[in-house]
């Protein structure tokens, strides 16, 4: 069981620490990784045969544990990632303290329920499918990431976005993570930042994929067995609106600018991104494109 410890936290190359109490409950579980998709895959298949062993059922303590490990990866895709890194990171922490009072993810559900607040936000239901969706956007990226040897992060994090999580966002987020999505690694800074070679990243993606599809189906299963569907999203979670749209030139360079801010009960961040063109060189447009996040997080519940 993973404790709320403070240690020193893996740091892979081009990855940055997380900050705030929410890294409290996966500090340790970064702790001498020196090959975290490894790590990770093991993880998730020692968590589908504890599932298989209980008859099926999936005990919420081993269930938090493993998918902090998942952080690490999300910290390996860099600043495209960093708020669904930081929000990931608090849904698990509260699962992992549910844990105290509940045995097994069928408990919180049922107790959700029970007290109809499945979909309230703060609810551990709730986190519990936000979780989901981050489990489910790591196995298709790495699925896409596989499927030719000519498909680049970028590619591969858009498709999976597209797939998993945009279908639950407003307009706003999903503009923010695509502007974002320019930030990410290349395909070989992945390699050499999850510490794997050509070979081994593709075996460890793999497994991976084969591990974590059950779990992520039984946690789907939890959801539809109680007629509850899985098309709930930001509508469902808070009020996201922009707050402003300004074009302005500077220089040679012209810029837009969105100025984001989320707000409901329990926590606000704030999101700025900036893209724009430099000018010209040899004759074509040389197309410069920055994303600067900039959050605050008031509290995660």
């Amino acid at each position: 069981m993973l404790g709320f410890r403070s240690q020193t936290p893996w740091s892979g190359a081009g990855a940055e620490p997380i900050c705030g109490d929410a890294a409290a409950a996966v500090v340790a579980a970064r702790k001498g990784m020196e090959t975290p998709l490894t790590a990770v895959a093991e993880a998730f298949e020692e968590l589908a045969r504890r599932m298989e062993a209980d008859g099926g059922e999936l005990r919420l303590g081993p269930f938090g544990d493993t998918c902090a490990l998942v952080s690490v990866l999300f910290s390996c895709l860099g600043m495209a990632f960093r708020f669904a890194e930081i929000e990931y990171v608090a849904k698990v922490n509260d699962l992992i303290g549910a844990a105290k009072s509940y045995g097994t993810l069928n408990d919180i559900l049922d107790k959700d329920v029970e007290n109809d607040c499945v979909k309230k936000q703060g609810s551990h239901s709730r986190n519990l499918r936000r979780v989901r969706l981050g489990l489910g956007l790591i196995k298709v990226l790495f699925e896409q990431f596989l499927s030719t040897q000519e498909c680049s992060l970028y590619d591969a994090a858009t498709t999976a976005y597209g797939q998993v999580c945009a279908p639950f966002h407003s307009w706003a987020v999903r503009k923010a993570v695509g502007a974002g999505m320019y930030t990410l690694p290349s395909r070989e800074q992945l390699i050499v930042r999850l510490n794997e070679t050509d070979c081994s990243v593709q075996k460890e993606m793999r497994r991976y994929i084969d591990a974590s599809s059950p779990i992520i189906d039984y946690i789907d299963n939890l959801f539809l067995s109680r007629s509850i569907s899985l098309d709930w999203g930001e509508e469902d979670e808070g009020r996201l609106r922009v707050r402003n749209d300004v074009n302005w030139f500077s220089g040679d360079r012209t810029w837009d600018r969105y100025g984001l801010e989320e707000s409901g009960k329990g926590g606000r961040w704030r999101m700025a991104i900036s893209s724009g063109k430099d000018g010209e060189e040899n004759g074509s447009e040389k197309w410069i494109w920055k994303t600067v996040v900039l959050y605050y997080i008031e509290s995660f519940r």
